[in-house]
């Protein structure tokens, strides 16, 4: 069982077909309000599929900033 005392970071990366599904859009959305997770958002980027959208990762230097923020807290 997840703590709500530990901070955590989640950084989401899928095809946007995938990011952009309700039901993932929910589950990203339960761990913010259940576990009080820090969602680092995706990235517009290109797929290995050819396509492009909204779900890659997001880039290194800013989850980096973003987990040096939350540890200092």
């Amino acid at each position: 069982m997840w703590s709500r005392a530990k901070p955590f970071s989640i950084a989401p990366a899928m095809n946007f077909g995938m990011y952009l599904n309700p039901v993932t859009k929910m589950c990203v959305e339960k761990c913010k309000v259940l576990y009080n997770a820090q969602i680092i958002e995706p990235a517009y980027g290109h797929f290995a599929s050819g396509e492009e959208g909204i779900g890659a990762l997001a880039d290194t230097a800013e989850i980096m900033k973003r987990i040096i923020q939350l540890l200092s807290v």
